[in-house]
Parts: C-alpha cells; structure tokens; sequence
C-alpha cells in the first residue's frame, strides 16, 4: 500500500518494515517482564529488603528509552527530508549536432518501415546511451530549422524527435549546406568564434542523417564547409537507403497508399537511390566518417566509438531541486535515547548501605 505523504517525506519509506521487527522487540519486552513478575513471586522476593528489585522506580524509563532510541534509529534508517536545496549539475561531455533529413526522399521504402522512420528509431534507441554528452537536432530539406536547444535531456530529444516528418519544412529540396548552416548556429558559433577559442571547449560534432541526395550546388567547395574545416569541427553521416533505391510513397493517416512521387523530367514514378559519394568527400574534407544505417545500431555504435577520440570537458548542464536529508536528527535523538538508557540505574541507588559510616561506638 503506497502511502503518498509516507514517500513525499522520506527517501526510502520501503524501509518501514522494520517497525514490524520493532513490534516483535516491544512484544519479548512485555513477555519478559511479565516472566520477571512471576518468577519473583515464586521465589518470594517482592519484598522491601531485596535490594536487587526493590522499587525499580527506573524500569519503566530504561525500557521507553530503549525502544524510543531503537524507533528514532529506523526513522533515521528511512531517509527524512524535507526543505529544498538548488543543485547544480555538471557533466563531461562533447556538443553533437544531429541534422535529421526530411525530404521526401526519406519516406521511400527501401529500408523498413521507411528511411525516416528507421532513421528515429534508430535515434530514439541510441540517444540514451551517449552519457554525458549534450545533443541538438535540426530538421532540414531545402532550408533547415534547430529542432530542439543543446541538452544532455535525451528524454526530452526524442520528444522533439518523434513528431518530425516532411510536413514540418515546406521547401522539399534537399540543402545540406543549410543544415551545416544550420547546425553551427544550433551549437552556438557564430563569426566571431575562432579555432583558437575552441580550444578551451568540449569538442563540437555533426551528424547527418540522409540519403545523400543534395539538390544544391556543390556543399564540399562551399563557404560553411570551408568554415567548419578551419574551426577543427568534423562531419559524420549516417548514410539511410540502399544502392538499389526505392519508390518514394505517399500515404494517408491510415498509412494507405495514395500514390508514388512522380519523376518529373523523366516521368514514371520516381526512384531515389542512396547517394553517398558526396558524404564520402564531406567526411574526407572534415577528417569525419561514414556508417550506413542498414547496419542498424551497430552503425550508432561504431559512430559513438569514433567520437571517443574527441576531447570532452566538464560542462554546464543546468540546475535541479531536491529534499534536503535530515537523517541526522532523529539519528542524534537515537543516540541521546540509548546513552541515557546506557547509563541509567534501575533502581535507587541503596544509600543506607554507607550509613555504618555515621554510626558511633
């Protein structure tokens, strides 16, 4: 039975079952001393003169500091906490721009259930595992947009994530100079940063995730390609599609099909292939890689393998609130309650005994 005011107050309220262990303290108690009665009443002892049991005056106290200090050690035992205290936090990671392709070439079939949805479920498996490492996603076709702020909150990411399709970018060429553009942008570099001020930061990263097909002129010679390589910022792709390529379908709500894309200069349906070549000279030119995500999480894992080598830093990764412990007080109170029993005699002390000192011959 979850007892909310139980959980709000104490970490671990699981830990009440040790008042069951107290219970069964309390009852030997009640039995010995009872046994105790009996015992002196058979052996006629309840009697003014035995020194040993006469007026255990004390008894009573000594047995409530007992399982009063035994009941404030479990209660110490539960975690109190109460208060709140800011914390900040901080972790030791790299900054990862993830540009998602949503062209419409990305909903051809050719890797199931489509190349954009086999592309987040893959994200969606992976972002978990990258640690500390903060991430910022852009969706981009013929412009690009940042999806999401820098963070460490993969939770958060594939919230982000999960609603991106074609439909969120109207312009449905395919520029990855825009996502590049973009993608600086996401992870705060502006004109004025240099390579020198770089330097003194956690490694920068970005991923596309395409099927390569670029309708722009040519990314590789472009301005921003030439900027990302003076700033040491390398380019990795996760190549999407096969070789073999695919229609590109398009669907209802129900998931039924309407029709196919069509080829407007050749007419007929339209193909779209993997084109990787020019992913190939991105990665050469920016000392980044290529991994092909018909490899499935393999294909994330040996990307995350190859970010190893990339200095990460300690990093700003914002504040959160939590309970002050207050362990300590019943803890103290435990302790204040057994030393006190420790030291207290059950019964008068028999001053009388010293009273031959007084006595005159």
């Amino acid at each position: 039975m979850r007892i909310p005011f139980v959980e709000n107050l104490f970490a671990f309220p699981a830990h009440a079952l040790w008042f069951a262990l107290l219970g069964v303290v309390i009852a030997l108690l009640i039995l010995v001393a009872r046994a105790r009665v009996r015992v002196l009443k058979k052996w006629n002892l309840v009697r003014s003169d035995a020194l040993a049991y006469a007026r255990p005056v004390n008894r009573p106290l000594k047995t409530a500091l007992y399982v009063g200090g035994l009941l404030f050690v479990i209660l110490a035992y539960m975690g109190p906490q109460w208060g709140q205290k800011e914390q900040a936090l901080k972790t030791e990671g790299l900054d990862l721009c993830i540009a998602l392709d949503l062209s419409r070439s990305m909903l051809a079939e050719d890797i199931l259930p489509s190349r954009l949805d086999q592309a987040k479920n893959q994200l969606t498996s992976f972002l978990p595992r990258m640690g500390g490492d903060r991430v910022t996603l852009v969706a981009f076709a013929g412009s690009a947009y940042a999806a999401s702020p820098l963070t460490a909150d993969y939770a958060a990411l594939i919230n982000y994530l999960s609603p991106l399709d074609p439909s969120f970018i109207s312009n449905q060429a395919t520029s990855l100079e825009a996502a590049l553009r973009t993608c600086l942008r996401a992870l705060k570099i502006d004109d004025t940063v240099t390579p020198e001020s770089l330097e003194w930061e956690s490694s920068k990263l970005i991923a596309l995730v395409t099927d390569g097909e670029d309708t722009s002129a040519d990314t590789v010679s472009s301005p921003i390609v030439k900027r990302i390589v003076s700033l040491g910022i390398p380019v990795f792709s996760i190549a999407v599609g096969s070789a073999a390529g695919a229609k590109i379908p398009v669907r209802d709500e129900r998931r039924q099909l309407k029709y196919y894309v069509k080829d407007r200069v050749a007419g007929g349906d339209a193909v779209t292939k993997l084109l990787d070549e020019s992913l190939k000279k991105l990665a050469s030119e920016t000392q980044g890689q290529v991994f092909y995500a018909e490899n499935g999480l393999k294909a994330w894992e040996d990307f995350y393998q190859a970010t190893k080598k990339f200095k990460r830093s300690s990093q700003d990764a914002g504040s959160k609130f939590s309970k002050e412990h207050r362990f300590q007080i019943p803890l103290a109170i435990a302790l204040l309650f057994l030393l006190w029993d420790f030291f207290l005699t059950e019964i008068k002390f028999p001053w009388s005994l010293f009273r031959f000192w007084r006595r005159r011959p």
